[in-house]
C-alpha cells in the first residue's frame, strides 16, 4: 500500500522522465538512417562423391573458411564493384552456417535495391570463380600427370619392344647360354616395372580428373537475395520499447528518490508516527470547494462535523487551562 500510495503521488514524475526518454528516442530514431539487409545463400558442395571421416570432414571445415576468406578478399570485392559501378560498396559479411555446407552473403546498405544486387552479384561472382578459388588459376593437376601417363607408355612400349626383340632372336632350344637367359630375365622384370608404373600413373591421372570434375560445380546458388521490404537497422519497435521501460525504471527510481528526500508529511498516519505522544483531536477530511457548499435540504455534512469537533476540542481545551 505504501509503495502504491508514493508512486501515484509522484505519478508526474514517472510521466515526465518516461516522456522524455520516449521522446529523446522518437528524435533519434528519425536523425539515423535506416539500413537494409539481404541475404543470399551458397551450397559448398564438398561430399558429393566422398566418405566422410573425421579427416575429410576436418579439411572440409578448412576449405570452407579458405572459400570464406578469399570471398572477401581484395581481388574478389574489386572484380565485383566493377561490376556492379558502385563505389563503395556496401558493408559484406559472409559466414559460415554452423555443421551445413551453407554459406550466406549478406549486404547491408541504405538502398535496398544495391543490397540486394549486391548479395546476387557476390554470389554469382563466387560460383564463376569456384575452380580458380579451390583448384588455384595455374597448371592442374591432371594435365602433369597426363604428360608423366604418356611418358611412362612410351618408356612401356619402348620396353616391350626390346623384350620382343631379344625374345625372337634367341633360340628356344635347351642349352642356351646363361647369359642369355639373365637379358631375358631382366629385360622382363624390366617391363613389369614400366607396366606397374603405367598403372599407377593412369591411376592418379583419372583420380585427379575426377577431383577436378567435381571443383567444377562445388559452389551451388541455394537462395537468392530478396528484395528487403523493411529496413533491418534501426529496429524501431524494440528500440521504442526499450526506451518505455527504460523510462518507466528511471521513473520510478526517481520518484523514491523524491519521497526519501521530501520531509513533508503527505498523512495523519504520517503525522502520528511523527509525534505519537500528542493525541489527534480532529481529522478533516480532504474536500474540494463544491463539496464545501452544504445543499439548501441539508445541515451538515462529514466535513463540517469534522470542523464542529475541532472547535468543541479546542474549546475544551481552553477551559481546562484556565
Amino acid at each position: 500500500q505504501y509503495y502504491l500510495t508514493v508512486l501515484w503521488r509522484r505519478l508526474w514524475i514517472i510521466i515526465l522522465v518516461t516522456s522524455i526518454v520516449f521522446g529523446i528516442t522518437v528524435v533519434g530514431q528519425r536523425r539515423i538512417t535506416p539500413l537494409y539487409t539481404s541475404t543470399a545463400t551458397i551450397r559448398l558442395a564438398l561430399s558429393l562423391s566422398l566418405t566422410q571421416n573425421s579427416q575429410i570432414y576436418n579439411y572440409n571445415t578448412q576449405l570452407m573458411n579458405t572459400f570464406v576468406a578469399l570471398s572477401t578478399s581484395r581481388t574478389v570485392l574489386t572484380e565485383l564493384a566493377d561490376r556492379l559501378q558502385v563505389k563503395p560498396l556496401p558493408t559484406i559479411e559472409v559466414t559460415v552456417v554452423p555443421n551445413t555446407e551453407l554459406v550466406r552473403i549478406t549486404t547491408t546498405d541504405p538502398d535496398p535495391k544495391i543490397a540486394q544486387l549486391t548479395s546476387n552479384a557476390l554470389a554469382e561472382l563466387l560460383i564463376e570463380k569456384n575452380s580458380q578459388l579451390f583448384a588455384g588459376s595455374g597448371v592442374l593437376p591432371s594435365a602433369i600427370l597426363l604428360e608423366q601417363v604418356e611418358n611412362a607408355r612410351v618408356d612401356l612400349e619402348k620396353a616391350r619392344g626390346q623384350y620382343a626383340t631379344l625374345a625372337a632372336i634367341t633360340p628356344t632350344a635347351t642349352g642356351q647360354p646363361s647369359y642369355i637367359e639373365e637379358q631375358l630375365s631382366t629385360n622382363n622384370a624390366l617391363v613389369q616395372e614400366k607396366q606397374r608404373t603405367y598403372e599407377i600413373l593412369l591411376r592418379e591421372y583419372e583420380q585427379a580428373q575426377l577431383r577436378e570434375a567435381l571443383t567444377q560445380d562445388i559452389v551451388i546458388l541455394a537462395e537468392e537475395a530478396p528484395l528487403p521490404k523493411e529496413p533491418s537497422q534501426p529496429r524501431t519497435s524494440l528500440n521504442y520499447m526499450i526506451a518505455l521501460l527504460t523510462g518507466l525504471f528511471g521513473g520510478v527510481l526517481l520518484a523514491f528518490i523524491f519521497e526519501n528526500t521530501d520531509s513533508r508529511l503527505y498523512a495523519a498516519r504520517d503525522i502520528c508516527a511523527m509525534v505519537p505522544h500528542i493525541p489527534v483531536i480532529a481529522a478533516l477530511p480532504r474536500a474540494s470547494r463544491k463539496q464545501l457548499q452544504l445543499p439548501k435540504n441539508r445541515t451538515t455534512s462529514e466535513y463540517l462535523e469534522a470542523v464542529r469537533m475541532l472547535a468543541a476540542h479546542i474549546q475544551l481545551a481552553g477551559q481546562k487551562s484556565k
